[in-house]
């Protein structure tokens, strides 16, 4: 891919300019290329820098939010899963997950069943990939170093696991092959506004220092937890309900350290919420995750607390408590990586989807969070997903 300069781009006039080289400015960019508009793709430093390199590296259909009742949103996230498993086979592999059901869990074996019976019909594969209800004995098959304790079985299902930052970059790729442009290490600084719609951006190059006007038809902003801030370029009197920034954080472990065959979901031993240990696609690591706490900090500068380091370590050692990871013993933790989603301001927060759009009243609507299962949801144009 070759980057475009500011001069060579100040010298167009774009159909359309997207903020943000996340997954979702990514798809964007590719969606509107494929019906033959002019794009710039705009990133302040280098692609899938954000939230889009530290996911749980998932592509799901969102099992969790069935217990919110957000069917639709699960049968759509279940189609792009699809999609991508076909379209992008070298990053998007389904792997077998175990939805463990102890003694205390909110759920039973019997509503879980219900759950993996929609997940499957939904995702239009069920001849191929159908779920299992597992006894005790049978998980411990499959995963012999989990608690026993109060262990009543499991749902054996499948979803896909993939290289987040690698599918970001590739859907990228994509795009620029059907002629859409990209700058990064470029920040946009302001809008262009005109009879009140924005036809531009001011943009400043932070290797060079240039700065110029580059002028578009339409500008969309995908920048995730940087949406306030491009919503203060619109100089506008009216608030919209603004956004609630989220931290997530995962730890890394070896897993000679903590030995685990399959994804497992369970419940955190602290407050009940859903927390994943996950194997690695290529590497002899366990990657486990996330924590969801209101952020307020420094966006680019995120970094995890102790507390919440050790949430997921006691998550871990109620897995296997035969692992004893130990906070103070930081050569359990191999490395670790920690992002910000966003999710509108409501006075019912968990029930909002991070995936949820906020309108902005002069710019095209903004996607607040780059999930990998819904990331074409924000795009006005939607054509076959995932890089060709």
């Amino acid at each position: 891919m070759k980057r475009l300069t500011i001069p060579e781009a100040q010298g167009q006039d774009f159909d359309l300019i997207v903020i943000g080289g996340g997954i979702t400015g990514a798809s964007t960019a590719r969606e509107a290329a494929l019906r033959g508009l002019s794009v710039l793709l705009v990133e302040k430093n280098d692609l899938a820098s954000g939230t889009s390199s530290k996911s749980s590296k998932l592509v799901h259909g969102g099992l969790r939010y069935l217990q919110t009742y957000q069917f639709h949103m699960v049968a759509e996230s279940l189609r792009e899963r699809e999609k991508l498993v076909k379209t992008a086979p070298h990053l998007v592999k389904m792997r077998p997950f175990l939805y463990l059901v102890y003694e205390g869990d909110d759920y039973g074996k019997g509503m879980l069943n219900l759950g993996l019976t929609f997940y499957d019909v939904a995702s239009g594969e069920w001849r191929k990939r159908r779920h299992s209800m597992l006894s005790k004995d049978e998980v411990l098959k499959l995963e012999p170093h989990i608690s026993q304790e109060g262990l009543l079985g499991a749902g054996k299902y499948y979803d896909a696991l993939t290289d987040d930052a690698r599918l970001t970059i590739d859907t990228v790729k994509s795009a620029y092959e059907y002629g859409a442009q990209l700058i990064n290490h470029a920040e946009v600084t302001d809008l262009i506004l005109e009879s009140g719609r924005a036809r531009g951006v001011q943009v400043t190059d932070t290797i060079t220092g240039e700065s110029a006007e580059i002028r578009g038809r339409q500008v969309m902003s995908a920048v995730g937890p940087w949406t306030d801030r491009v919503r203060q370029f619109e100089h506008s009197t009216q608030k919209g309900p603004g956004l609630r920034p989220s931290k997530g954080i995962h730890i890394v472990v070896k897993k000679s350290d903590f030995p685990l065959n399959n994804a497992i979901f369970l419940t955190s031993p602290d407050d009940g919420r859903t927390v994943w240990p996950i194997p690695s696609l290529e590497e002899d690591l366990v990657y486990i995750g996330t924590t969801d706490t209101d952020y307020t900090g420094d966006l680019n500068h995120v970094v995890p607390e102790p507390e919440e380091i050790q949430y997921l370590l006691n998550v871990a050692n109620k897995a296997i408590p035969t692992a004893n990871l130990l906070h103070s013993s930081c050569w359990n933790c191999s490395m670790m990586w920690r992002g910000v989603t966003t999710r509108m301001r409501s006075p019912l927060p968990r029930l909002m989807s991070s995936a949820s759009v906020i309108p902005i009243s002069r710019v095209l609507p903004s996607p607040t969070a780059s999930a990998m299962r819904t990331r074409r949801r924000g795009c006005p144009w939607r054509a076959p997903c995932g890089p060709r």
